[in-house]
């Protein structure tokens, strides 16, 4: 087995990571490694393992450069996963999935982003939101209305109305 392969073994003991309430010192430090010396290997087999370990939350700051390590890799490597995982990934990869999306600018994920509005996690709608809204797909109008109109939750609310300002 490989470096690489070991270092994915591990990450899938604790795929996805937990949910920030739940995280403890030895759960982020070991993540933190891991990520780490993927970083240094750089292969691409780690993209979807990455994109599955997002928990729902923050994680003390070290998804963003969880985030930033798979944004060094090929926009053609990287967004077709991050799309796939919207359908199917956990609550937190589909949160940062939607994040990431938003930040490539990616309109072929926008059908997908719309479905999102409807989670039942708030995170993934304001993240959801948020994507529409730096995308800039017009076609995400009618559904952000929705939401500014009818989410449950304020926050998704405000992020649903500056999506609809930038469109």
């Amino acid at each position: 087995m490989s470096k690489i392969d070991d270092l994915i073994n591990e990450l899938s003991q604790f795929t996805p990571m937990p949910d920030d309430n739940n995280l403890n010192s030895n759960i982020l430090t070991k993540y933190e490694l891991i990520v780490r010396e993927m970083a240094l290997l750089k292969d691409p087999k780690c993209i979807l393992p990455l994109i599955n370990s997002f928990g729902y939350g923050q994680a003390n700051g070290l998804y963003w450069s969880t985030l930033h390590f798979l944004e060094e890799f090929d926009i053609d490597q990287v967004d077709p996963l991050l799309i796939k995982s919207l359908s199917t990934g956990k609550k937190g990869t589909r949160m940062w999935a939607s994040y990431m999306l938003g930040r490539s600018r990616n309109v072929n994920s926008v059908d997908e982003l719309i479905k999102l509005l409807k989670d039942s996690n708030e995170f993934v709608r304001y993240n959801a939101a948020m994507a529409l809204g730096m995308i800039g797909d017009k076609k995400a109008k009618p559904y952000l209305e929705f939401v500014v109109n009818n989410d449950l939750s304020n926050e998704v609310k405000v992020e649903a109305q500056r999506a609809l300002d930038s469109l």
